[in-house]
């Protein structure tokens, strides 16, 4: 996740949709979704499929991350 990213998320009062085809959080993304969510800050993450991606490593990157941000209450 890049630093702009990061530091909107930081920023929000209340929501943050994150539309992309490519999201892989890494660990600093997921402190700042953890950090946002303990703020109150709902988040929700919209992607496309393994299927109608064009970049399976993307998608496999970003599956090691949908059961813990499922877990700490991350909308997928």
């Amino acid at each position: 996740m890049t630093a702009r990213v990061g530091t909107a998320i930081a920023g929000a009062k209340a929501e943050v949709v994150i539309g992309s085809p490519y999201f892989v959080p890494g660990k600093p993304g997921m402190n700042g979704l953890r950090a946002a969510i303990d703020n109150d800050v709902r988040i929700e993450v919209i992607t496309n499929s393994l299927a109608s991606n064009d970049e399976p490593y993307a998608s496999a990157a970003y599956g090691r991350y949908r059961v813990d941000m499922l877990k700490m209450g991350v909308d997928l």
